[in-house]
Parts: C-alpha cells; sequence; structure tokens
C-alpha cells in the first residue's frame, strides 16, 4: 500500500554570531506530518516542537506561529525528534511539501548537525512539491501562498496558518484534491478570459473585493 507524509515545518532565525558555526538562516523549531493513504484519505497525524541548537525564539517568530519558550524548553533535539517522526511513520511512504523550501531545509539541517539516518535520506528522495503540482494543474506560472491556493481549489481549510500540523493538514487536503481530479474545480468565483494569462496574477488580486469567506 503506497502512502503518503505531508509535512511542514516551522522555524526561527539564527543569529549572525551562529551562522559562522551552523552557515544556515533558519533553523527547524517544529514539525507537523499528516499521514494519507493510497485513497488520498488522512489517516494519522503527528507534530513536536523541536529545540533550536543554533537559534534564537524572537518575539516576530513567536507572533507567527504561537510558539513560546515554554514550547521549546524541553522539546527534542532534531535528531530525537526525527527518530520519533520514523517511528510513527510506516514503511513505502511518499513525502510531500507545500514546496521545496522544507525538503531542502531538513537536508541541510542534518548534514550540518551530523545527523545520518538512512530513512530520511530515502524519504527525501521521494519528496513531493505541491505547489508545483498545483501551479501546473491550474496553468499558472507560480503561486503565491498556500492560503490563495486553498481558496482557489475551492477547499475549506483550517485556520491557523504557520502551525506545523495545521499547515501540513491543509496541504494534505490539496494534494488529496489534486491527486483525485483529472480537472481540479476551482472556487466558483474564480473567473479569468481565456486570452488572459494568470500566470503573472497574484492569486489574492483574483479575489479582489470578492466575498468568498462565506
Amino acid at each position: 500500500m503506497q502512502n503518503y507524509v505531508v509535512i511542514d515545518l516551522e522555524m526561527c532565525k539564527v543569529s549572525a554570531f551562529n551562522k559562522k558555526k551552523f552557515s544556515l538562516a533558519n533553523e527547524i523549531i517544529e514539525i507537523g506530518a499528516v499521514l494519507l493513504n493510497d485513497s488520498f484519505c488522512i489517516v494519522d497525524e503527528f507534530k513536536t516542537f523541536v529545540y533550536p541548537e543554533y537559534g534564537r525564539l524572537d518575539s516576530f517568530i513567536t507572533n507567527l506561529t504561537h510558539i513560546t519558550a515554554q514550547d521549546l524548553e524541553n522539546a527534542p533535539c532534531l535528531q530525537d525528534a526525527l527518530e520519533l517522526l520514523f517511528v510513527w511513520l510506516p514503511e513505502d511512504v511518499t513525502m510531500v511539501a507545500w514546496s521545496e523550501n522544507d525538503a531542502i531545509q531538513l537536508h541541510g539541517e542534518t548534514v550540518r548537525k551530523g545527523i545520518r539516518m538512512q530513512e530520511m535520506d530515502a524519504l527525501l528522495r521521494t519528496e513531493t512539491d505541491c505547489q508545483a503540482l498545483f501551479a501546473e494543474k491550474v496553468g499558472v506560472e507560480k503561486c503565491y501562498g498556500l492560503t490563495n491556493a486553498l481558496m482557489l481549489a475551492d477547499i475549506a481549510f483550517c485556520d491557523g496558518a504557520h502551525d506545523a500540523l495545521v499547515d501540513a493538514h491543509n496541504t494534505a487536503l490539496l494534494f488529496a484534491k489534486i491527486m483525485r481530479e483529472d480537472q481540479l474545480k476551482l472556487n466558483p468565483y474564480y473567473q479569468t478570459e481565456q486570452n488572459v494569462s494568470v500566470g503573472f496574477c497574484p492569486f489574492a488580486d483574483l479575489f479582489a473585493g470578492l466575498n468568498i469567506a462565506g
């Protein structure tokens, strides 16, 4: 049976001093994951905070993610968090993320921290970029964020952007719809003339003046 795991990361900034030792701008502080079966149904969820070794949780990241110092105080280090993730994951799983950035961060951070996990290497080789899939499906060159993509795809999504589990859950909903529908059904308020390219128009602009909350 083919399974899919949708992974989302939240990160904090690495100080200029620690960048000399760590050489990455960000460090993982939360992992959210949603498991889909071969019918693209959500069957399980996983979430853990991660203690940052080089990064610092500042007020901007706390306001954005609602992650506090108390949440991270007793959180596992990245290696322990990933081991928990792989205990939870079944075999034969394909990784999905909203964009390629999470896979890049996982690869870069594990390398720089000397974390060697065959399971992680194998999982990263399967990574599917949901943002690219969506853009291809709707025929645009670029999309401008998960929330706009969810609105355009006419998906009733969970509120709470920048919570790793919420973002993973919403990405899973979008990925499932992409995989199930040969021709993606879009929001009924979305309209464009056939001779107008939407590839250069931010999705938010397509909904300007429209009430799509209800």
